[in-house]
């Protein structure tokens, strides 16, 4: 699936595995939904990208798929709600870290974060290369 302008090599693996099982047709858990949505929609995605990636789940209702999405993004409750922190989807049972090493930093504590470090170093490499 394209996700437009937004490069998901540097997806938290959390993130990659939710995609993963959406793509997959597995029903994702609340928790992992809920997160999926309101961290695409803090990098960058917009509301009908982020809804087609739901459309695989074998529970998929377009009109509820848009009231949740528009209800995370603020379009509707007025809230932008962001992604919880990396400590409150390890005890959801919904992280991944794997052996991934800059999850296993201490002072990661946020998918966002991870997104931030990973391009600031994406960035750096592509002026590198340029010069």
């Amino acid at each position: 699936t394209d996700l437009g302008s937004v490069d998901q090599s540097l997806f938290p693996p959390c993130i990659k595995e939710y995609l993963v099982e959406v793509r997959d047709g597995v029903n994702l858990p609340h928790m992992a939904r809920f997160t999926l949505v309101s961290f695409l929609h803090k990098i960058g995605m917009q509301n009908p990208e982020i809804m087609a990636l739901f459309k695989t789940a074998p529970d998929f209702n377009q009109r509820i798929t848009e009231y949740q999405v528009d209800h995370v993004t603020g379009q509707i409750s007025g809230t932008e709600y962001s992604p919880p922190k990396c400590e409150v989807l390890r005890s959801n049972h919904v992280c991944y870290w794997g052996d991934d090493k800059l999850c296993h930093q201490e002072w990661l504590r946020h998918p966002l974060q991870y997104y931030a470090v990973k391009k600031r170093g994406s960035s750096k490499k592509a002026s590198s290369q340029l010069s």
